[in-house]
């Protein structure tokens, strides 16, 4: 009775993880990383206005102030510019910019990246380091 217990106590577990994944995964769905772009004033407003004059700037791509849902920076303030998290309006925009994005920010010190939960570039790292051991062994595919 006691392990019965266990197990639906372990599954309802189970079942929660993954509904946090697929919830953290959707959150992140229309979010952008943008890498070296410097500081100006600390406002939410002037903030929004970098961005969307950096992508214009950088991308060619006007972008009225509706496109952008949400902009922040992140990380710790340490005399390099943080990353900032820009929450687009649609997944549409941001697929855009990412099409955009390997032409235009060639040879700069920019780049953006896609937001993806925690677990998924630690995963990402873990298979590589996997696929690196394989192909010293001689087990690739390639």
């Amino acid at each position: 009775m006691l392990e019965e217990k266990q197990e639906t106590v372990k599954e309802i577990v189970k079942n929660q993880e993954k509904r946090i994944y697929l919830s953290e995964i959707q959150e992140k769905k229309r979010n952008l990383l943008f890498f070296g772009i410097n500081k100006t004033k600390s406002s939410y407003e002037s903030l929004e206005k970098n961005i969307i004059n950096w992508i214009e700037k950088m991308l060619s791509l006007k972008l009225p102030c509706s496109d952008i849902q949400e902009v922040i920076r992140i990380g710790k303030k340490e005399g390099k510019p943080r990353p900032i998290v820009v929450t687009f309006a649609t997944l549409v925009i941001k697929i855009k910019i990412l099409k955009m994005k390997k032409e235009a920010l060639k040879n700069s010190e920019y780049y953006i990246k896609e937001d993806y939960p925690k677990y998924i570039p630690e995963k990402r790292k873990e298979l590589q380091e996997q696929l690196k051991i394989e192909k010293e062994k001689g087990n690739s595919r390639n």
